[in-house]
Formats: C-alpha cells, structure tokens, sequence
C-alpha cells in the first residue's frame, strides 16, 4: 500500500533556534559524506603516536601490501573512538571512509549526472520519480528499498531541508520506485540537486522507523520538538552501524579505521583490492606520511609550491577538486562605513587571494566575481549577456582609492580618513582553525600598508561562533559560492551575509547600477530575496534572466567582499595504484577520494 504524507509543521529545538540554523551552527549536515583525511582540526592532544606499521586499523598501513593482500590507505585526522554514525547527530564526523552510498552526484566538468544508488531518476511536471538499483543491499543483507529513501526523505523534512518547501506527497510506487510530488514544477537541477546529488542513504527504516513514527505522530509541537532531540541524541555507534556502500566496518580503535570489502555490493567483483586501512595521523603529520608510502591518499591543503618536486620524485601524483566554495570577508552591514557599496569595493581590490592565501595551490583564479562558480569555460554559459561586463576585483590600490574618495575619504600622512574626519579603522574576530591565521597575517598587513587601520584578532573557533551570536563583529570570515545557481545565491546572500538571524534585519535590497550590464547605469534597489524565491521554479529564459540579475547584484552590491575561491590540492600514490587520467571529470565531483573508489575507478597496480 503506498504510503502518502502531507507536512505538518517546521518547528523549532529546544533552544527556540531555528533547526537548520542550529545543524549549520554544529557543522551537520545529512546531505554530505564526511571525507578521510578532510575531517577533524589541530587538537592539541592528537599525539604524534600511530602504532604498529601493520596496516590494519592499528598502525600507518606498512607499504599497501600485507601477506599478498593489496590494502588501500587512508588516513583520518579526527579521532576514530569519538564519533558515531547518525547523521542527526552533532557528533556525527565518524571520520573514516564513508559506508553509505550516495544517491547521485552532479558533475560540472561533463554537466550531467551519474546515478550511484540510485538507477534512474527523472523529472515529468511536478513529480520526480527515483528508481533504485535492484541488487542492492544494507550489510545485514536486507534489501535497499525505496522505504529507506522515503524515510530519509521525511526526516529531512523535520530538520527544514529547504527542497520541502515545494513538495507535497511522497508515494512509494514499489520496493524500488519512490515519487516525489511537488506542489508547482521546480526547476529539474534544483530537485536532482536537493534530493539526488551527494545525498547518502543512511537512514535504513529498521533503524529510523521508530523515530520517525515519533515525528509522524507528535501531537504538537512541544511532542515534535522532543521526538527531534531524541533523533539528535540517538548515538549509531560503530559496533552497531549498518552501511550499504562497498566498504563495512571491520574495526575502529584509538588508532584508526580498517574496513572491509562487502560481498554484497554491486560492484565488489570489480574491485581487485582486499580492504580499506584507514590509520589516525594527525594533520601536520599527513604530508609526511604520504611522502614515507605510509598512506596512498591525503588531503594535500598543506602541500605548497616548494613540495611539488619532492612531491612528484616520490611516485605521488596532485590532482585538484576546484571546488566550489570561496572565503570572504563578511561584514555588518549596518556599520557607517563598511555598509556603504563603494568602500566594499575599495576593499575587494585589497584583499587578493593570491597574496592572502597560505597555500597559492589552493586559489583558483576567480576573476567573474558574481556568487558562482565560474571560470573561461562556462562563464559564457551561464551568464551570457553581461559576463564581459562584470567588475574584475583584481589587487589594484589605485581603483581602491578611487572608491574611497567617492564616499568623502582622503588621505592624511598615509592613513586614510573617514568624511567625519576620523582614522578609518576596521576591526573583527577571525576563527583560528586551519590557515586562517596567516591569512589574517596577510590581510591585516595589505590593508595597514595602504594606510587603513586594522585590527583582526584571531580567536578559538568556539569563542568566534559566540561573538557572531552575539552579533559582535564588524568584519570577519565569510564564505560564498556553490555548484549551482540555486543555492549558492542562498549562500552568498543569505547565509554567509547573516551568519546568525538575530542580528537585526535581514540585508535583502541593494543599491547597484541598473539595468544589470554597465556600471556607469543609475542606481536602483533591488530585492534579491525576491529573485532567489523564484529561482526554484524558473526555466529556460526566465531563469537566466533571474541569474545574470542575481550575479549582475553580487557583482556590483558585494554583499560579502569576495578574497578568494579555493580548490583541493589531493595527493596519492600512483606506485602500485592506477587512479583516473588528470583530465577525468571525476576529479570535479564532489568527494573525488570517497567516490573513485565507490564507482571501481581505482584499481591495484598487480
């Protein structure tokens, strides 16, 4: 019998924050894969010590091969024992390789998409129907159904996936068939992207049943509110976690991960290796496990220019993820001087990403500042009309000036001062995990060098998230960008723009030259909220029109000043493994480590 639900309601945790706020607040998210070798920070307690070199869980994984086994290495650089399975979870960075299989992923390079779990997947009016593989199974050896998927689904909805703000049934057709019945038709890339691209099926009904029946049946909103904390406090651990990618969990001790292949997978006749080792070697130890055969791939954010030769005589190959995510520079734009468009401007032109960056490897040169990910190759596409037009915000301390001296400042003995007559000085915090704190170096010195006073202080991440609560801050880390039009204009003017909703009234109109296309247009304001809420459900030309209008505002409004957009500089040993050529799209999705191996694109060098 098909099972049908209709919503009933968004609700809020027990905090009174908004559910979404709180899981991006946590670094939760259910719709991603958490990565080995990407995962975990600089505790000051990770130690140094990775055991016995024999490979299986309890040492550096010794050369690959262990008494004729061919053993693929990774590494984790959280610590195995602290996390558990349950993607609602806050602490659910289980940190080893991912044992659930995506559904889908979106390449850019070929831009289309490859089913995984699921066989087909396809869009008719307002209802999307997604079709599983047949021989599929969780490591119980209990069917993969389409049951599990609506389960996923629905549990979705109680923590305000933002796709559900257009669906309306769900239908189990068959064991394999899922439709998804939306309330007008939605744009076909925004439901593949929300509901098929890096999802993982993680949620097998024998396990979640029982918490989404809560949901299902809560009475009110205190019911649903406790049945959602329940769901967070529900710890999957690893003795008990049932995956359904190729890779099942053997063991996981205080030294790492050892995972086995599953019989049961599709693909498992294919692959010619025998497990996965997956050691704990913390971050600063990572590159030089890689270069002693310790590991066969890490996550090479440390690896600069100075390294490429050693690098390269080592039998280690760099491929790079662009990605599609860029650092910023966020800002209230309430304050008297960095609300003002001109001085955001002067700022772009100063904060270069190739000076800022700790690691250049990791810029892509982002010269069509527009929220998108965009380069020479698909620039054109995206934005036809006006992507010769876009402002270039390229390091340049004259065009700076020139800005500046639009809004009344001026020079005094090298400092720049404010129309009030008054030093114009910049001052915020700056979370402390990872490069950010030479960034800050960089940052700090090219703005004092052009003689505005700035003090940016770095801080423990922790104490950062409290000041952004707190809405204490002028100037701080910001982040835009994302593989799609759809939601990566969410990010770049919403949820990067207002890291936390308290802080007085959303920034939803900007005054830029208008119509999109010449700077030296009229100023007009513009209601991007509005344009973004129709995004969803635009096509064809009306919604490039939405777009370059959307990208045109970016552009022109910097509703975040951008710094740079970084790409993921991933190195592996190609001695005794045979990864994909360096022009694979393969390298551009989303989690190339987890997903090459998921689809048998990796293979032992014999």
């Amino acid at each position: 019998m098909p099972r049908q639900t209709v919503a009933t309601g968004t609700g809020s945790d027990a905090s009174g924050m908004d559910r979404r706020q709180y899981l991006q607040l946590l670094g939760v998210t259910s719709s991603g894969a958490f990565v080995a070798g990407c995962i975990g920070g600089d505790s000051d307690d990770n130690g140094d010590e990775n055991g016995d070199d024999d490979g299986n869980g309890n040492g550096n994984g010794g050369s690959g091969t262990e008494d004729g086994e061919y053993v693929l290495r990774y590494i984790q650089e959280s610590l195995p024992t602290e996390g558990q399975f349950n993607p609602y979870n806050p602490n659910n960075q289980h940190g080893i390789f991912s044992v659930f299989d995506e559904l889908g992923a979106y390449s850019p390079a070929e831009d289309d998409w490859r089913g995984i779990l699921a066989d087909d997947f396809s869009m008719d009016g307002d209802t999307l129907e997604i079709t599983l593989q047949d021989d599929h199974q969780w490591h119980n050896e209990e069917e993969v159904t389409a049951e599990d998927l609506y389960t996923k689904y629905r549990l979705e909805y109680y923590f305000q996936a933002p796709i559900w703000e257009w669906i309306d049934d769900l239908e189990v057709v068959d064991d394999k068939t899922l439709e998804v019945q939306f309330t007008e038709s939605v744009n076909e890339f925004v439901a593949l992207a929300s509901l098929i691209h890096n999802v993982p099926l993680d949620t097998p009904r024998f396990v979640y049943d029982e918490y989404l029946e809560a949901l299902e049946d809560a009475a009110d909103q205190d019911e649903e509110d406790a049945a959602v904390n329940d769901l967070m406090q529900f710890a999957w651990n690893k003795d008990e976690v049932i995956g359904n990618s190729p890779w099942r969990v053997n063991s996981v001790d205080e030294n790492g991960s050892e995972l086995e292949i599953w019989d049961g997978h599709p693909i498992s006749g294919d692959l010619n290796f025998d497990r996965i080792s997956v050691p704990y070697i913390t971050a600063e130890n990572k590159v030089t496990a890689i270069l002693n055969d310790e590991v066969d791939y890490v996550n090479a954010d440390t690896i600069g220019p100075d390294m490429q030769d050693q690098v390269a005589e080592d039998d280690v190959i760099l491929r790079y993820n662009r990605g599609f995510d860029g650092v910023t520079a966020s800002v209230d734009h309430d304050h008297e001087w960095l609300g003002r468009r001109n001085v955001r401007k002067a700022l772009a032109y100063l904060l270069d990403g190739e000076l800022i960056s700790a690691n250049p490897l990791r810029v892509v040169e982002d010269r069509y500042t527009s929220g998108l990910a965009l380069d020479e190759d698909n620039v054109a596409d995206q934005l036809p009309n006006i992507h010769d037009q876009l402002e270039q915000y390229i390091y340049d301390e004259e065009q700076a000036a020139h800005y500046l001296e639009e809004e009344g400042f001026y020079q005094e003995d090298g400092t720049w001062m404010t129309p009030d007559d008054e030093p114009f000085t910049i001052e915020g915090p700056w979370p402390s995990a990872g490069p950010n704190p030479n960034r800050v170096e960089v940052m700090t010195r090219l703005l004092n060098d052009f003689g505005i006073e700035t003090e940016i202080s770095v801080i423990e991440a922790g104490t950062w998230g409290a000041r952004l609560s707190e809405c204490d801050y002028d100037f701080t880390h910001g982040f835009y960008l994302d593989a799609n039009p759809y939601t990566a204009f969410e990010v770049g003017f919403i949820d990067g723009v207002n890291p936390r909703p308290t802080c007085g009234e959303e920034k939803r109109e900007y005054e830029v030259p208008w119509p999109p296309g010449d700077i030296d247009n009229d100023l007009e304001t513009v209601d991007v909220y509005d344009r973004i809420d129709q995004l969803p459900t635009a096509t064809g030309d009306e919604a490039t029109e939405l777009i370059e209008e959307l990208a045109w505002v970016f552009n022109q409004g910097l509703p975040q000043i951008p710094i740079m957009r970084t790409a993921l500089p991933m190195a592996f040993r190609a001695d005794r493994w045979n990864w994909p050529e360096e022009d694979s799209p393969l390298w551009d999705f989303p989690y190339p480590p987890t997903q090459i191996p998921t689809l048998g694109e990796v293979s032992a060098d014999k």
